[in-house]
């Protein structure tokens, strides 16, 4: 099965609804079956003010902005460094603000950006209407091309978590 232990994942939605759906998504995903709740809740003053909760070995961040996503990002890069972390993934919204309570930008390529730069995979989850960001598929292409070892996937016209989960942690099965 899915490789389940080290890994940190980054997961970046500001409605708090849809964040708690993202979160129970992955840990579907990592077999992590009846946790009730979150470890540390969201809006906890953690070393970035960011969510963190330790699942199983696994670190999940939650941000609900970019600022708090970057500084999640940076910080499991640094766990990684440090060999607490072997891979690190992110699972984010397309439409968030750049600040706590700022206006909702298309922020979520910022995070592609910085995911391709970093060779971390990405997956966007969004309700957006596809024809609305006729560019993204084009972008995602084009930045995958400027490095080998980005993955990008996108999930668009309806917020399908799971599916996007699927993407991104792919099963290991198949390699066995």
């Amino acid at each position: 099965g899915l490789e389940r232990r080290m890994k940190a994942i980054v997961i970046i939605e500001d409605k708090q609804e849809e964040l708690f759906v993202a979160i129970a998504a992955v840990k579907e995903k990592l077999g992590i079956v009846g946790v009730e709740g979150l470890g540390i809740g969201v809006d906890d003053v953690v070393t970035f003010k960011m969510g963190f909760e330790l699942v199983e070995g696994n670190s999940l961040f939650f941000a609900h902005d970019l600022t708090t996503a970057e500084n999640a990002i940076k910080f499991a890069q640094d766990k990684m460094r440090a060999g607490f972390v072997k891979e690190i993934y992110i699972l984010t919204d397309l439409m968030f603000p750049l600040k706590k309570g700022g206006a909702e930008q298309a922020n979520g390529v910022s995070v592609i950006l910085d995911a391709v730069e970093a060779g971390i995979p990405v997956t966007v989850c969004s309700d957006t209407d596809h024809h609305e960001v006729r560019f993204l598929p084009k972008l995602c292409r084009t930045l995958e091309n400027s490095n080998p070892d980005a993955k990008i996937n996108l999930v668009l016209d309806r917020k399908d978590w799971k599916k996007a989960v699927d993407l991104l942690l792919p099963s290991t099965q198949s390699l066995a």
